[in-house]
């Protein structure tokens, strides 16, 4: 029942916090208008606190996209909110706030499709010094009273064009790959249009703006829990919760490790995306033999770890078996490569003994059986039963 609610999560749980945060920051600007201005400006210093803390944590980890996301949707309200003290409510009919309003989606457009890996490299120099020419170029074609705007029943068609784009891009994505990281990017993005339309109303660019910074602020703290324990690529536990688990394994159970047979030579034919692939079809045929009866943990790159406290040895050695003769006898086709692969897997089972001290000693004994089988041949889960051996 806990695998199958993870992997629910895993497919489309990711929306969920991005939304509901999404629709709480929705309902407090639909009962903003009861709001007095101290509240108002509570929200204001709550996003530049949130802004602020998002910074320090992507500079701390040096993360390129989200950093950049966080700096122009800050510069973008720093300068909406100059205009609005500057403008008041005929803010919206300058040229400042149309070339602005045009300038953010497009930024944030190109950031999500071609995002700097790291924050502190020459690929982030480049476009923190495009990012200044394109401020310079917006002052100057607002001086001289040029906007980026083509007016349809009193909208800027442009803008609302650029960000359909941005909408439509990263809601492929997210129904595509169900990620946290791409949910947070579409219901962030919808925020801040919707604050960059209700901006002249008195709370309505804090909150929406906020909320965009709220939904950003949840996925890095969510990520950094979740990365802490699970593994990004498979969304399997990762060796730390295995480490943390094994503490309370009850007094008797069975486990079992698989490998990829040659690995290291596999992964130099294979581009990285094609070889995630293969680990990532590895381990959805563990998870479908396996179902609910077992954990199942990515203990190394290559390496699954499956334990089942329902089974002795022979049961999950058949299981496992199971395993080795379904990929022995498939064919992988991965992403651009002329031929499907073929690979094999090597495991080792091991049962908890009374003698064994921890999780650690029986671990090490399905290690053992499966490296001294590797010397001789691969393809083999071991130990394996009197009856087999020749």
């Amino acid at each position: 029942m806990q695998q199958k609610l993870e992997r629910y999560f895993q497919l489309c749980g990711n929306m969920l916090l991005p939304c509901f945060l999404f629709v709480l920051g929705l309902f407090t600007y639909l009962w903003s208008s009861s709001l007095s201005y101290d509240t108002a400006v509570v929200f204001h210093y709550l996003f530049l606190s949130i802004n602020l803390i998002l910074l320090l944590i992507f500079i701390n980890f040096n993360q390129g996209q989200v950093t950049f996301f966080t700096l122009v949707i800050f510069l973008s309200y720093i300068a909406v909110n100059c205009l609005k003290r500057t403008y008041g409510l005929d803010m919206t009919n300058t040229a400042w706030y149309h070339n602005i309003v045009f300038l953010l989606p497009l930024n944030l457009l190109f950031f999500y499709l071609f995002p700097p890996r790291r924050f502190i490299e020459k690929k982030s120099i480049i476009y923190l010094a495009v990012m200044a020419v394109e401020y310079m170029a917006i002052e100057y074609l607002s001086q001289l009273g040029q906007g980026i705007f083509l007016a349809f029943y009193g909208l800027n068609i442009v803008s609302i064009s650029v960000f359909a784009v941005l909408f439509l891009a990263t809601l492929c994505k997210a129904v595509s790959f169900g990620k946290l990281y791409d949910y947070s990017w579409l219901f962030a993005t919808i925020s801040v249009a919707l604050g960059l339309y209700y901006a002249a109303d008195p709370a309505g660019l804090s909150i929406f703006f906020l909320t965009a910074g709220a939904i950003i602020l949840s996925m890095v703290i969510y990520n950094l829990v979740y990365h802490h324990y699970y593994d990004e690529l498979t969304g399997l536990r990762n060796r730390l919760s295995y480490l943390k688990d094994s503490r309370r394994f009850p007094p008797k159970y069975s486990l079992g490790v698989i490998s990829v047979d040659g690995y290291d030579g596999l992964r130099q034919g294979l581009t990285s995306r094609q070889t995630n692939e293969l680990l990532i079809l590895l381990s959805n045929i563990c998870q479908e033999q396996f179902s609910d009866s077992a954990v199942i943990y990515r203990y190394y790159e290559n390496q699954f770890l499956i334990v089942c406290e329902t089974m002795n040895l022979k049961e999950i050695r058949s299981e496992f078996e199971s395993i080795r003769r379904h990929i022995a006898a498939s064919e992988f086709a991965l992403h651009n490569h002329a031929m499907a692969v073929k690979i094999t897997i090597s495991g080792g089972v091991a049962e908890k003994k009374r003698t064994d001290a921890n999780a650690s000693e029986v671990l090490e004994r399905a290690h053992k059986v499966m490296n001294e089988t590797l010397k001789f041949s691969g393809n083999v889960i071991s130990p394996v039963p009197r009856g087999e051996r020749r």
